[in-house]
């Protein structure tokens, strides 16, 4: 059970962290 949360944080810091890296590129862009 607290093996899954911890998975399921990681997924989310990491669609966080691509989501931020893709704004950022985004505004460099334009």
């Amino acid at each position: 059970m607290w093996y899954s949360v911890c998975i399921c944080y990681e997924l989310i810091h990491l669609v966080v962290v691509l989501t931020t890296l893709l704004l950022v590129l985004l505004i460099f862009l334009l």
